[in-house]
């Protein structure tokens, strides 16, 4: 499915200026939103934002608040983006403490008309380690947000009901495909990975994939600090020994221990799969997790 108004992305700007400028609305920093837009909706992430848009389609103009390459643990909203979610009649965020500075904004304003939280939804559980945030890699969970934001949708716009459900159906159906690859993926016994940082961790699991990542050491990656020399060289071993079929690599959270990793993969002949926490510039999410899929399947089916 192909979506007929592109995600926008609100940059931070902190200025208030910015928000007499677009007293009508919020201003988009890129792309034009449709004029006839039934629902405004706003995500905390590019991810989430391209999914609304899948299901929503032209009858809505959507914002993501942070875009590629941005770190949510990290951003501060701006007036701006407080301005966005308040206008916004359906917001969507990943919770599970990945994008805590949606928590601070949400307790600023009144509550929108329709909120998702897709860390809070009832699904049959993700597939890999519960307390992974990096949910939109887990088919199951994704399919039960769509569920949530067509419903959404439909509560907020019912003349347009039936393309949403439409579009639901669609995505539901390209998710599926995703699923299917995965089990096969998962029959084939794959060999398995190290990974930088759990980013894939839900996908790994969904698809049989085992992560021999050392429990220390990705907690370390993860938390900004250093492993130690110990845990490193447990690593590089795991590598030189081809102990794993692939390295799995944040490029999101790239730093010197990470790219030595990657290094010492390269030396050592180890596949490189990289992948982000943002979704790359002119990919939707099907496509974007289709690759990453491809990848994956290509290094450790045996």
């Amino acid at each position: 499915m192909s979506s007929t108004t592109p995600v926008r992305t609100l940059l931070a700007t902190g200025a208030l200026t910015a928000i007499t400028a677009t007293a009508a609305g919020c201003a988009p920093a890129t792309g034009t939103a449709p004029t006839d837009a039934a629902v405004t909706a706003v995500a905390s992430t590019g991810v989430w934002a391209e999914i609304v848009q899948q299901i929503g389609g032209a009858h809505v103009a959507v914002d993501a608040l942070i875009g590629e390459g941005t770190d949510p643990h990290e951003h501060q909203s701006s007036a701006l983006e407080v301005l966005a979610v308040r206008d916004a009649d359906l917001v969507v965020v990943n919770g599970g403490g990945y994008d805590g500075f949606m928590t601070q904004i949400l307790g600023s304003i009144d509550p929108p008309e329709v909120l998702i939280d897709v860390a809070a939804l009832e699904t049959a559980g993700p597939a890999g380690d519960p307390d992974n945030e990096h949910l939109w890699f887990d088919p199951a969970t994704v399919a039960a947000a769509a569920d949530r934001i067509a419903a959404g949708l439909t509560d907020l716009d019912p003349d347009h009901g039936a393309d949403y459900a439409d579009n639901l159906a669609e995505f539901t159906a390209g998710l599926d495909t995703l699923s299917a690859r995965l089990d096969v993926l998962a029959a084939a016994e794959p060999a398995p990975v190290l990974s930088t940082e759990p980013v894939l961790g839900h996908l790994l699991a969904a698809g049989g994939i085992p992560d021999l990542t050392p429990t220390e050491f990705g907690e370390a990656i993860e938390h900004g600090t250093d492993p130690s020399p110990a845990e490193l060289a447990q690593v590089r071993t795991m590598l030189e020994d081809r102990q794993v079929a692939a390295l799995v690599y944040n490029t999101h959270t790239q730093n010197p221990t990470t790219e030595a990793v990657r290094a010492a993969a390269q030396d050592a002949g180890v596949p490189v799969i990289e992948v982000s926490e943002s979704l790359p510039t002119g990919m939707d999410y099907l496509t974007w997790t289709s690759a990453v899929i491809d990848g994956l399947d290509e290094a450790v089916v045996r």
